[in-house]
């Protein structure tokens, strides 16, 4: 079970890098988080290899030299991070880098760091080597500087990119503290890895705070889409908790006084008046509120027709702005341009708006594919859907 679940948050892991790469792969921050993913990925993968029983000494020897390499690259990622920092020098984190290419190759190649790693009933059980201390000391104290150079760009920046870094600092740092805790100074104290597969776990941590921070303020300049489809199934799954709390607690009684085929039985008709409850609430009430003659606001609608009236006694000019700040402000986001139609083609009225922080660059006038484009499907378009069908490229 431990090791099926290290693969799942090394896949979260992976995913995460991999979209923060091929977001804006000639962006050096990117490469270098993307990278530190990468490593921690692998990382957890080692661990969740160890807790499978096979190959247990050279998945724990894997583990240790990928954990080596994830301090220069985090180091090399914050420096370039918003805008390059003067500090460290470049011979510094040179020689960082040196030195986790150097435990990462004692530790897959020698048992300088670590040896007979073995899997026993009371937990993981490893033999330290002869520099493992060592190890501890380079691992520590270069995040010691990581955090030191987080806090010399926070003071220094200002606006978006001090929220930023204070996103950055709050995904690294807790995770940061857990994993260290378990997987380094607990077996420098002790001598024993009891609790090393705990370590891994902090890694869906990082993933669930960078992505949170990618979609509520726009970290390296992302923005992640997520679909109405999404959001309505994550909204089913999570009304589904109070029931799973519920059936926990009452799951004892249930297996000891129902047959397996009636706790089954029972489930899907728990599963299916939960999914339900939401439908049966939104249609009671259309149908109360057209009872009672309340009526429910079409807001598309009015915004449409309110426009209509407004253009016909308001001058363009003052108008537009004043919609498109509207929509910027409401909608957050990335930008607004507003698109007027005259006697060949539709053109900017009014120059286009971004959110702070964003990129965002439209066109003076309209591309005809993308005109033809939204005639033809009257619904919303999504740029990186639009390079995939041959019609708009």
């Amino acid at each position: 079970m431990i090791a099926l679940s290290l693969f799942a948050v090394t896949c979260c892991l992976a995913a995460l890098g991999l979209f923060i790469w091929k977001s804006n792969p000639e962006r050096s921050a990117n490469r270098w988080f993307a990278a530190f993913t990468a490593a921690v990925a692998i990382w957890t993968i080692g661990i969740g290899v160890v807790y499978t029983g096979l190959l247990v000494s050279t998945a724990a020897s894997v583990a240790f030299a990928s954990a080596s390499l994830t301090t220069p690259m985090f180091i090399r990622f914050l420096h370039a991070f918003t805008t390059p920092s003067p500090w460290p020098p470049r011979a510094v984190m040179n020689a960082i880098l040196a030195l986790g290419v150097m435990f990462s190759a004692l530790s897959i190649g020698t048992s300088y760091i670590v040896v007979n790693a073995a899997l026993t009933p009371g937990g993981l059980s490893r033999t330290t080597g002869p520099l493992y201390t060592a190890f501890a000391v380079y691992y520590i104290g270069g995040w010691f500087l990581i955090l030191a150079l987080l806090v010399s760009k926070w003071f220094s920046e200002r606006g978006h990119t001090r929220t930023q870094l204070r996103y950055v600092g709050v995904a690294i740092t807790i995770p940061l503290i857990g994993a260290v805790m378990t997987n380094l100074l607990l077996p420098l104290c002790t001598g024993r890895s009891d609790y090393s597969w705990i370590g891994p776990y902090f890694g869906l941590l990082l993933t669930i705070l960078v992505a949170h921070a990618i979609m509520r303020h726009r970290l390296l300049d992302l923005r992640l889409v997520i679909h109405r489809s999404l959001t309505l199934t994550i909204a089913a799954v999570l009304s589904f908790v109070p029931v799973i709390v519920l059936i926990s607690a009452l799951w004892p009684r249930l297996v000891a006084n129902l047959r397996p085929t009636e706790v089954l039985g029972l489930l899907a008709a728990i599963a299916i008046v939960t999914l339900l409850v939401p439908i049966t609430r939104d249609v009671a009430s259309r149908l109360l509120d057209r009872y009672v003659y309340r009526r429910r606001a079409n807001y598309r609608r009015t915004v449409l027709e309110a426009s209509r009236a407004l253009t016909r006694v308001l001058d363009l000019r003052v108008l537009l702005p004043f919609v498109r700040d509207t929509v910027l402000t409401s909608t957050e986001a990335e930008g607004v341009a507003i698109y007027v139609r005259d006697e060949r083609r539709f053109g900017q009225l009014v120059p286009e708006a971004q959110h702070p922080g964003g990129r965002f660059a439209a066109p003076p006038t309209l591309p005809d594919t993308v005109l033809a484009e939204l005639d033809r499907t009257r619904d919303a378009l999504v740029t990186d859907e639009l390079g995939r069908d041959s019609r708009t490229r």
